[in-house]
């Protein structure tokens, strides 16, 4: 029998759980969407992606909104990098950014339309 490598990562809160069992997976998954020409490799539509795009409720003009916060804000829209991920969103969505943020690759970024109407919500008295 062969064995291989597993990731397994008790210490970090929500990923106690889960084991990768294919560590190349984990590259290929992050490697699609922390690259330096990451805007470089997109193009309209994205090859095999259409109806992910669509189901994400992402036009053509919000893609090339994204592409361009690629290059000018190193931002990568989250409907974007399910598209890229290919893989069912709910399970691997959440490792994948626990791990990006765990290890300072990336961050989540909150829209300030977000954060005004958040804040605005709170200024309501009860």
């Amino acid at each position: 029998k062969e064995t291989g490598d597993v990731f397994y990562f008790p210490d970090i809160p929500n990923l106690e759980d889960d084991v990768i069992l294919r560590p190349s997976w984990l590259v290929e998954k992050l490697r699609s969407v922390l690259r330096h020409d990451l805007e470089k490799t997109l193009s309209w539509p994205l090859e095999g992606k259409r109806d992910c795009l669509k189901k994400q409720g992402v036009s053509k003009k919000d893609f090339f909104k994204m592409r361009r916060e690629i290059s000018e804000k190193s931002w990568v829209d989250s409907r974007l990098v399910k598209c890229l991920w290919e893989e069912p969103p709910d399970t691997y969505n959440r490792v994948l950014m626990t791990l990006i943020e765990q290890f300072s690759l990336g961050c989540t970024v909150v829209a300030m339309e977000t954060v005004q109407q958040q804040e605005k919500s709170s200024d309501i008295p009860d």
